[in-house]
């Protein structure tokens, strides 16, 4: 199995803004050379990508990114060291199962009591004036005004939290009190982060939001890919993990 690496060792200087749009990016004049942004992608998929690619290619990344991809140092100490692991993981089992035992029936009855204690806390604590509202939105890059898919989107300070789809458009459920103050905020990589303050009287219309370019932490630049073979026992893990997948 090998690992795969990417570097950009020489940062192009052109300002992405500048450049014309591009099926996957942006096309450089400079270079004569289509710039691909590669900022939106999962790890996964550029492992994938770069391993059916040939030859170098111009792209956008962000130092998540190229970080996650940095060559990894490897430890040598044999299998003395994984010996000592696996003796300290047997010793930690064995003890948290006897403590577990111990204490079992003790917390199996506190358990219960702190879950009676807690469905009648919640009962006390529901508002019956809470309303189930529906927040509708699209969000639009700024630089280009075209729809904008993979943004994240979170409530503050609850549970809920969604995404936009190919159309720029999302959906979320919030139960609400009237009046309430509702912060919403806007994740998506390579873009500034937004917070967008509400209440349930403001969400009649659509929601209309507009994403901005954050140069920091990008690197733009000719990608340069190589491999580097894993250690035998992380080998030997990988397959134990996923045997029947052809591991590079």
């Amino acid at each position: 199995m090998q690992q795969l690496r990417i570097s950009i060792p020489k940062p192009c200087t052109q300002n992405w803004a500048d450049l014309s749009p591009a099926e996957k990016g942006r096309y450089c004049s400079s270079c004569q050379k289509e710039v691909i942004d590669f900022r939106g992608w999962t790890a996964d998929e550029l492992q994938d990508w770069f391993a059916n690619s040939n030859g170098r290619v111009c792209g956008r990344l962000s130092q998540k990114q190229l970080d996650y991809f940095k060559p990894k140092e490897v430890r040598h100490e044999g299998w003395s060291f994984s010996a000592k692991v696996l003796l300290a993981s047997s010793l930690a089992l064995l003890t948290s199962s006897k403590v577990y035992s111990n204490t079992f029936a003790k917390s199996d009855s506190a358990i219960h009591q702190n879950t009676n204690e807690k469905g009648s806390k919640i009962k006390e604590e529901a508002k019956p004036s809470d309303s189930l509202i529906i927040i509708k939105g699209i969000i639009t890059a700024k630089e280009d005004k075209l729809p904008l898919p993979d943004v994240s989107i979170f409530l503050k300070n609850s549970s809920v939290s969604g995404s936009t789809g190919d159309n720029g458009r999302f959906t979320l459920q919030v139960k609400a009190t009237p009046g309430q103050k509702l912060l919403l905020e806007f994740k998506c990589l390579g873009y500034a982060t937004k917070e967008l303050e509400i209440t349930p009287e403001s969400v009649a219309q659509e929601l209309e939001l507009e994403m901005a370019f954050s140069d920091e932490g990008l690197t733009m630049g000719a990608v340069v890919v190589s491999y580097r073979r894993y250690p035998l026992h992380k080998r030997i893990w990988n397959f134990i993990k996923s045997p029947f997948v052809k591991h590079r």
